[in-house]
């Protein structure tokens, strides 16, 4: 499930990168309400796209300029909730070729925290970069440091005991 806040910017990372038919770089979001069908599309931006992942941007606003990442789920149709998202491979008329992703969203309200906290993380090799998530007791990303020593198991051979 993916969430999407409301009145704010949202990178939404897919991994449908298997599923693609040709590398237009363009691609379109389509979000459908579960309870009043409507459905809105939004072509977002290209943060990052590799053989790993497609990282997306856009953002969700009081107005739409769907074709440039501003989307509005507002409104009776918007409420927020739970929706059903699609992916789509787009060409330059923004017309649908290939479904690349399909899954459930949710619409937050605004000022929600995350439910999972996390920074990226990008070594010398871009096409390793990953997401690292960290829990609320674990330092600030900024006063974290990658482990790269070598880091050997040992093996405890000690046989368990009946109490």
């Amino acid at each position: 499930m993916i969430l999407v806040q409301r009145n704010d910017n949202n990178e939404i990372a897919f991994t449908a990168v298997e599923n693609k038919l040709s590398y237009s770089g363009i691609y379109k979001l389509i979000f459908k309400n579960s309870i009043t069908k409507y459905e809105k599309y939004v072509i977002p931006n290209v943060v990052t796209e590799n053989a790993r992942y497609i990282l997306l941007d856009f953002t969700e606003s009081y107005f739409d300029d769907q074709d440039n990442g501003i989307v509005s789920l507002r409104g009776g149709y918007y409420p927020a909730g739970e929706y059903t998202y699609q992916l789509w491979e787009s060409n330059l008329s923004y017309q649908n070729i290939n479904l690349l992703e399909q899954g459930e969203m949710k619409l937050l309200t605004e000022n929600i925290a995350p439910e999972i906290q996390y920074h990226f993380f990008q070594g010398n090799n871009p096409n390793t970069s990953a997401y690292v998530f960290v829990t609320p007791a674990t330092p600030t990303p900024g006063d974290q440091v990658w482990n790269t020593t070598t880091f050997e198991w040992q093996l405890d051979t000690a046989e368990w005991q009946n109490a």
